[in-house]
């Protein structure tokens, strides 16, 4: 089921309040809170995100549809909360570039299946669509995040 945008956009500041306290062990450990600096506004912008880590390696797809990646893409460092704990990370764009977006999407699905419909993905026997996946990978956008230092 994919939630409207609006509500979206609504429980962005609870959620990130709920990884900011120690509550984050009741509700949500699969999301980290993405803190940039705005490329045109240089304010703060917070927001919540579903990632993956491997070691120092965070990774966090989008859509070209949305906003915060342009502002990371711009950014030589950022800041994300895992778990409880700021890190400065550096981070690396991918966009325009099926061959790697389609692979790296396919395996975020396999370990989060629930956001196919947030890239327009159908599901079939716990597999994305071919077609739905190749679609999505034309407009996937992949964060690649290494993390600096607590």
């Amino acid at each position: 089921m994919r939630l409207p945008e609006s509500f979206i956009r609504l429980m962005n500041p609870i959620i990130y309040l709920v990884l900011a306290t120690p509550l984050r062990f009741f509700f949500v450990r699969t999301l980290l809170a993405l803190r940039v600096l705005g490329r045109a506004t240089g304010r703060s912008i917070t927001t919540p995100l579903r990632f993956e880590k491997s070691g120092d390696a965070v990774r966090c797809f989008t859509s070209v549809d949305t906003f915060w990646w342009r502002n990371v893409k711009a950014a030589k460092e950022v800041q994300l909360l895992i778990r409880g704990q700021w890190y400065r990370a550096s981070a690396q764009v991918t966009s325009d570039d099926p061959d790697v977006l389609r692979p790296a999407l396919e395996h975020m699905l396999r370990i989060y299946p629930q956001d196919a419909a947030y890239q327009n993905i159908r599901m079939i026997a716990g597999k994305p669509h071919p077609d739905d996946l190749q679609a999505a990978a034309r407009r996937a956008v992949l964060v690649d995040f290494t993390l600096l230092s607590a």
